[in-house]
């Protein structure tokens, strides 16, 4: 069997897709270099990662399998699940050999893997856009962290770009420690170590900041009514492990 190793990033696995429709063999795998852990019966082959080939390799698949599957495949890879390098090249093989419609193929085991988790990653997406929490600092800054479960900031800087675009702001990855920064020019990634408890003291924070962050939680609490609380539905709409980096849970 062979053992396909890549530097992790989608553009590298854009080309390992390359290297193995070249010679498509049934029995691989995929692993980045940091993940490897070498055996007496894996031969291993090393996947440079050529931006200029992922172009084109990205171009060729969106024309045959279309963007929206294209879109399934990258949700996928930010999910970082494990053996989903494996499931990816399978459902595009799939896809290439009987045609895009066979992506919603869920009888198919590397479709049904790739369609659940996409599934998983848009909704922590749609959570994300929805319990971020700004904090206005000193210097003017509009800074907030996070922790998703998947890797979905790639995914939510449009959604904030569009929303403050006349605000210079950051959000924090705090669990793969880097952020996505917006200068009211664009959004940049930002992999430098940040200390993420800087956010939380209100030290920092711009005078309105402390005052604003007070009302919202005085407003939250009167207008919350105690003999209509569903503690178990509130949980299933907002699940506890949000609650540490919302104003109005009282964290930060």
């Amino acid at each position: 069997m062979i053992t396909y190793l890549y530097d992790g990033s989608f553009e590298g696995l854009l080309c390992v897709s390359y290297h193995y429709f070249k010679q498509p063999d049934e029995l691989f795998a995929i692993t980045s270099f940091d993940e490897f852990i070498p055996d007496a019966f894996s031969i291993t082959q090393d996947i440079e990662t050529d931006t200029k080939l992922a172009e084109r390799v990205m171009k060729r698949l969106c024309e045959r399998l279309g963007r929206a599957n294209m879109r399934l495949v990258y949700h996928v890879y930010l999910s970082e699940s494990i053996r989903k390098e494996f499931h990816i090249i399978c459902g595009i093989r799939l896809a290439l050999k009987e045609g895009p419609e066979a992506l919603s193929n869920v009888a198919d085991r590397s479709v049904l893997f790739l369609r659940e988790l996409e599934k998983k990653v848009r909704r922590e997406k749609h959570r994300m856009e929805a319990f971020v929490r700004f904090r206005k600092m000193k210097d003017g800054l509009y800074a907030a962290v996070v922790e998703p479960d998947f890797n979905v900031l790639p995914l939510i800087a449009p959604h904030f770009e569009d929303r403050y675009a006349d605000q210079n702001w950051l959000i924090y990855d705090a669990r793969r420690h880097y952020a996505i920064f917006y200068d009211q020019v664009g959004v940049k990634l930002v992999t430098t170590e940040f200390d993420a408890s800087a956010i939380w003291n209100s030290s920092n924070w711009d005078a309105e900041e402390v005052l604003f962050s007070d009302l919202w939680k005085k407003y939250f609490k009167s207008t919350n009514i105690e003999a209509r609380k569903n503690a178990r539905l509130h949980r299933q709409h907002m699940p506890v492990r949000y609650w540490k980096y919302l104003v109005e849970k009282g964290r930060y």
